[in-house]
């Protein structure tokens, strides 16, 4: 059955109003017979594309009872007779919902709706701003949405940052391919930071994005190497250094013993806070400092890449260090998932939240297992591998 649902966005300021400003009245339920007498003119005029409603009306209503409600609210715009079996006071039901399913009933709707988004902030739907990008998150804070955005839920660090919503977008637009495409152009588009010079050394970054199979994916690759020929190895001096690998895994100091003792400092400060034993502490201390041992075995074997992945996100990355050690190479591959609401657990496990304290991650998140390399081998899946 063709869903009619072109009227559908004129609704929606009307739904989103707090229900002291609504004057439409709570819709009468229909009694038994009234439903009878609308199903019976639908077989009358029996139509091929609304087989379902051949259904007996006992059926169709068991079926409708299993829907959520954002499936029963678009389903109700769809004709008469749906009307009739979904008729119920919208407003007062979405008010009725916990946070987080009126979260989940206002993505529902995105999801149908091209030109919208649904917002974590004020928990309703946003129209599509086209300058909206991911790498001018700093310079159009509160420019274009009057909630301003919760700007501390998003993902990403110095160079490139994304939140949920351009996520959702790029996944949207890609899947329906009818419209807005050079928007989805720029949202899928490559970001590279220029080389900068740090104390020691210089410094390349670069974020590719994917969509593959319906998930947004993202390559991130940092490029790191001594100034001169003169200067000591990399990792070897103990300058401020920051390297996000994801939102678990950080390098805090271009000396690798360095970063791993002032993690081991907050860490143990916060596992007293939370009376945490002394093996649950290491377990979360060896988590944290992955991308320190994967550095320092590369290292050791220069030339070779070496590979592993974050235990609370779907996050894999390597690292690759020349044989003159001189030149390192570490990349992360990020799967963000399909498209869902922005409470869903793939998009929390990523996302940072400036309300918490560094490294409250591991004691608040749960693991997110994956497959070791899998969202590495998805990301180059039907394209040749060039890293």
């Amino acid at each position: 059955m063709t869903l009619q649902l072109k009227s559908l966005p004129k609704l929606l300021p009307l739904l989103q109003q707090p229900h002291r400003n609504l004057n439409m009245r709570r819709p009468r339920l229909p009694l038994l017979p009234q439903l009878l007498r609308v199903f019976k003119s639908c077989h009358r005029h029996r139509n091929h594309s609304r087989n379902i409603l051949q259904l007996p009306l006992e059926i169709l209503l068991l079926i409708t009872e299993k829907l959520a409600l954002h499936d029963m609210f678009l389903l109700s715009h769809t004709c008469r007779a749906f009307r009739h079996v979904t008729v119920q006071d919208w407003r007062a039901a979405v008010r009725r919902l916990s946070f987080r399913d009126r979260i989940d009933f206002w993505a529902g709707l995105a999801y149908t709706l091209p030109g919208f988004w649904v917002c974590s902030k004020c928990c309703k739907l946003h129209p599509i701003h086209t300058s909206d990008f991911p790498m001018c998150l700093r310079s159009s804070r509160g420019q274009w949405f009057p909630c301003a955005v919760d700007y501390s839920q998003r993902y990403g660090g110095d160079y490139f940052q994304v939140q949920h919503h351009h996520i959702q977008l790029a996944l949207k637009l890609s899947r329906r391919g009818n419209m807005h495409q050079k928007y989805l152009a720029g949202l899928m588009s490559t970001c590279i930071y220029p080389t900068h010079y740090l104390k020691r050394f210089k410094q390349s970054y670069e974020a590719e994005p994917r969509i593959i199979n319906g998930q947004f994916l993202l390559r991130e690759t940092w490029n790191l190497s001594s100034v001169t020929s003169t200067c000591s190895p990399l990792f070897s001096e103990g300058s401020v250094f920051r390297l996000r690998v994801c939102s678990h895994l950080q390098l805090f100091y271009s000396n690798l013993e360095r970063s791993r003792n002032l993690k081991r400092l907050i860490l143990s400060a916060r596992a007293q806070v939370a009376n945490l034993t002394q093996r649950e502490l290491m377990a979360i201390s060896r988590e944290a400092t992955l991308v320190e041992d994967e550095i320092e075995l590369a290292l050791e074997s220069p030339g070779w890449w070496r590979y592993n992945s974050c235990m609370r996100c779907h996050t894999d990355f390597g690292v690759m260090i020349t044989p003159g050690k001189r030149i390192a190479t570490i990349q992360a591959w990020h799967n963000f998932g399909v498209e869902g609401s922005p409470m869903d657990a793939t998009w929390r496990a990523h996302a940072d939240d400036a309300h918490y304290t560094t490294f409250e991650c591991f004691f608040r998140n749960a693991h997110l297992h994956h497959r070791h390399g899998s969202v590495r081998e998805l990301y180059y899946e039907s394209t040749p591998r060039a890293t």
